[in-house]
């Protein structure tokens, strides 16, 4: 009979009425026809289980609710801290006046363990050169030597030397803890990640000869800070001087000491700089709320190639020779891992419906950007994912029981320069702020926007994931013009430009590339081709 639908188990077909924002059957499944409805007709309602057609049009327009409750509604106060990874050496008979160092009373069965081969000092081949802030020509992963523990500086127990860290810093008049937990001061840690080399005179060659090795013992620590306050002001002159950056200095300046102490630190590529940012909380456990970490994980898809060009190569993740302790955060997302001059191809439709997903959890975020595919064995020699081994780790997230709940940006390999450190910092804060700025941002972006791909008079609705992607620029083939629109984003002044420009330089040697001075004498990174097009729309 007309009106009859023949087939009453088939889904009723749903036309959103975007005014109304309710469902209405179609009018051919009604009628069977395209003709008006009589007004006796019955109207169908839609089926009791579930489908995506029932999905009412406030789920798909409008933000969901987390997003409602979670996004900031005033400028956040946020927290940092870091942790230095080095190599502590020290004189075991140092000179007169330098008693305080307290190695007098330390016997040998207190400083070494037993006479193991892991006790022997472990090294690069003997073409490596001396890092005394960070090498960036030494191959990473260079043939590992075991060298004689009688002609060579020998490797202390971390549980010992650290006290001797300790009183360096102490006797710079700086306050820190050794071996313990916790955030409220500077605490020196082991870390067994490091690689302690032999021909400790090509690290220290202001402190010690070769002939005098065998009087140095030296060990893998990390120096973390207490929990920092970031300043809300990031202009590069504020932010180097502000309070935090000014301890940081303190803290390098005494670890490095002067020439001909009886004491140094240097970094080789087995060390790493990694940086935390939280969320200012009494008890730490409140952190940076979702809709900013979700578009600080859209950030960090749209830029992980340009952010890593900007590292050093062995921190890159391009081949089983790099560190295996940082990993990209794309495998989530299912991208390739080939890319060169032209910017990769990520399919961001498809991280724009994963990081805003309208059911999204700070653990659900985390499991999207820790995702892990390389099976790592632990101590135990069974198989497992290591999820916090990432460019960013977000597992600090999930963390409970009073721990800090932060990100942990792990990418940057190990330094002890000052201008390093700090530019990497306030590239990093500038990152969460941008996605602070995105997340608040509420102005209506959608077709005919100058952020969207389409030309429109017509006010058109756009789905909420889409709506948050729109807020940024079009992506550029070209990688100058990705560069600049990443630096657009976060509100890198020129100077702060022309420092990662050269360090890209640096950094990329194989690249050709031609530096060019425009008519506002600004040093720009040429490649021989026209402009993007899509920038030129701009």
């Amino acid at each position: 009979m007309p009106g009859q639908i023949s087939h009453p188990r088939r889904p009723v077909p749903l036309q959103i009425d975007v005014r109304n924002e309710h469902a209405q059957p179609s009018q051919r499944e009604l009628t069977g026809s395209d003709q008006p409805a009589f007004h006796d007709q019955p109207v169908r309602q839609p089926p009791p289980y579930g489908s995506h057609l029932d999905t009412p049009a406030s789920s798909i327009f409008s933000p969901p609710l987390y997003w409602r409750y979670f996004s900031p509604k005033e400028p956040m106060s946020l927290t940092f801290g870091i942790e230095l990874e080095y190599v502590f050496a020290f004189d075991r008979s140092p000179r007169v006046g330098f008693e305080w160092i307290g190695v007098d009373g330390i016997t040998d069965e207190e400083l070494f363990e037993e006479e193991e081969e892991d006790d022997l000092a472990l090294s690069y081949d003997d073409e490596s050169e001396p890092a005394t802030g960070v090498n960036m020509d030494v191959d990473v992963h260079q043939p590992v030597v075991f060298s004689d523990p009688h002609s060579c500086a020998r490797i202390g127990q971390a549980s010992t030397t650290m006290f001797v860290t300790q009183s360096v810093l102490e006797q710079a008049g700086l306050e820190c803890t050794a071996g313990e937990r916790g955030y409220e001061s500077w605490n020196i840690q082991a870390d067994g990640s490091i690689d302690e080399p032999k021909n400790l005179s090509k690290y220290l060659p202001d402190r010690l000869d070769s002939d005098d090795e065998c009087d140095w013992v030296m060990s893998g620590q990390e120096l973390v800070s207490r929990v920092l306050a970031a300043p809300e002001d990031l202009s590069l002159n504020n932010f180097t001087s502000s309070n935090a950056l000014q301890e940081i200095a303190c803290f390098l300046k005494a670890l490095r000491g002067r020439p001909r102490d009886p004491f140094g630190v240097f970094v080789n590529e087995s060390c790493g700089f990694h940086v935390h940012v939280a969320r200012e909380s009494q008890d730490m456990d409140e952190m940076i709320p979702l809709p900013v970490l979700q578009h600080l994980a859209y950030l960090l898809v749209q830029f992980e190639e340009l952010i890593n060009v900007l590292h050093h190569e062995s921190r890159r993740c391009r081949s089983d020779f790099d560190s295996h302790y940082v990993e990209t955060n794309l495998m989530g997302i299912r991208r390739s891992t080939h890319w060169c001059r032209r910017v990769e191809s990520t399919d961001l439709s498809k991280a724009q419906k994963k990081i805003f997903h309208k059911d999204m959890t700070p653990a659900g975020l985390a499991k999207l950007m820790d995702a892990c595919l390389r099976p790592n064995m632990d101590e135990s020699g069974h198989v497992v994912l290591e999820t916090r081994y990432k460019f960013v780790n977000f597992e600090p997230l999930m963390y409970e029981g009073g721990a800090a709940r932060t990100i942990e940006f792990r990418q940057h390999i190990g330094t002890l320069d000052f201008d390093e450190i700090a530019h990497w910092i306030h590239f990093i804060l500038s990152l969460v702020r941008t996605a602070e700025r995105m997340a608040t941002w509420n102005d209506r972006v959608g077709v005919g926007s100058p952020c969207s791909t389409m030309s429109s008079s017509s006010p058109l609705l756009v789905s909420f994931r889409k709506r948050q992607a729109n807020k940024y620029q079009l992506r550029c083939a070209k990688l100058q013009d990705e560069f600049e629109r990443m630096y657009d984003l976060l509100q890198f002044d020129d100077n702060v430009r022309d420092y990662w420009r050269r360090r890209f330089v640096r950094l990329n040697p194989a690249e050709w590339f031609r530096v060019e001075v425009d008519a506002d004498g600004i040093e720009h990174i040429m490649d021989g081709e026209d402009r993007c097009p899509s920038c030129n729309d701009w």
